[in-house]
């Protein structure tokens, strides 16, 4: 039409404004933040699974490692007393090449002091596992594998963290 009205949209012919779908513009920010907030829980979520089946798969190994030593044939066990009090229990297996250690009874220890297990063979000594802070009077079982013959067992108290080689006199020893 000539006349000046608004000739009707055919085929061929696009509209101003939106098209279908299309988010209005003051909205589009918002969606992108909306995306990156979203795309970032999904990956903080998927860091924390990983983590979890991280620690899931190491307390499995140790629980295994545990289990082997314990169930061993020439499992052996000893407990003795520790220097300034408590209880250590220690039940090695040579053919596992490893022994798990417990304890009660320990003294509880100042914050920036842990209590360390070494062990000491005719070649020197090496760290063998960082004991857990105690849990009603008990250490949980630690593992220390890599038993040599001629070695010893010794705990000592240490830097938190541990140390890569004894600080302090040992207030355990037990020959394995």
């Amino acid at each position: 039409p000539a006349s000046g009205a608004p000739r009707p949209a055919g085929p061929g012919r696009v509209r101003a404004g939106r098209g279908r779908g299309q988010l209005p513009r003051w909205l589009r920010p918002v969606a992108v933040t909306l995306s990156a907030a979203f795309a970032a829980a999904a990956i903080a979520f998927g860091v924390k699974a990983l983590d979890t089946q991280h620690s899931l798969s190491q307390a499995q190994a140790r629980d295994h490692m545990l289990a082997a030593v314990l169930t061993a044939p020439d499992a052996k066990m000893m407990s003795a007393p520790v220097t300034g009090g408590g209880t250590a229990t220690v039940v090695m297996s040579h053919r596992e090449h490893a022994l798990a250690f417990s304890s009660a009874g320990l003294p509880s220890l100042p914050a920036g002091q842990d209590y360390e297990l070494w062990l000491m063979g005719p070649t020197g000594g090496r760290p063998a596992a960082m004991l857990p802070r105690p849990a009603h009077g008990m250490t949980s079982p630690v593992i220390a594998t890599g038993i040599r013959a001629g070695d010893m067992v010794e705990l000592t108290v240490e830097p938190a963290g541990g140390a890569p080689r004894p600080t302090t006199a040992p207030i355990l020893r037990l020959i394995l």
